[in-house]
């Protein structure tokens, strides 16, 4: 009875503790339930996220897979995570063009709620990400009222490299009243 007792508040334990059975493959090996799986992703994007000189690069993204973008979208959307943090998760959504990375960055970059900071890496990893696609988006920033918004908006646009960035840059030119950014 006591050895029943006993195997019963081990099972307990293991299914409210989150260490129940794994699921099982199609072809036998053990695979990682979900929540298991979500919880090991996110904490290897905030591993990358966390380091002090090291910046995650495209094939350290590689390594986590595409479902690496929705953690990444996640900690830059949470007011709670330090703005340091959320802005190189939002620097390196670059590396995930699509759509919903797409409209989370616009998102963040057209609410003018958001931290000069969060706008300012929205508009180059909007810019690495989809490249020329992005210029519509960006252009309108190159005449905004915050002078370092502006100055991310120039930087993003130069890094287009096509003639209609060119373009752009040199219509905003003569309106541009810093010195420094001209």
């Amino acid at each position: 009875m006591k050895r029943l007792f006993t195997a019963m508040g081990l099972a307990l334990l293991m299914v409210a503790g989150g260490l129940a059975a794994p699921a099982w493959a199609q072809d036998g090996e053990v695979a990682e339930a979900p929540q298991q799986a979500d919880e090991k992703l996110a904490t290897q994007v905030k591993e990358l996220l966390a380091g002090f000189e090291y910046v995650p690069t495209r094939a350290d993204w590689e390594k986590l897979g595409p479902q690496a973008a929705g953690v990444l979208r996640q900690i830059a959307a949470d007011p709670a995570t330090r703005a340091t943090t959320r802005a190189r998760a939002i620097s390196s959504l670059g590396y995930f063009p699509e759509p919903d990375t797409e409209s989370f960055l616009s998102a963040v970059l057209s609410g003018e709620d958001q931290p000069s900071l969060l706008r300012r890496k929205a508009l180059r990893a909007l810019a690495f990400g989809f490249g020329e696609k992005a210029l519509p988006q960006l252009t309108p920033y190159l005449s905004n009222d915050d002078k370092r918004l502006r100055e991310s908006a120039i930087r993003a646009v130069g890094l287009l490299k096509v003639d209609a960035a060119r373009d752009a840059l040199q219509a905003r030119l003569p309106q541009e009243p810093s010195s420094y950014l001209q």
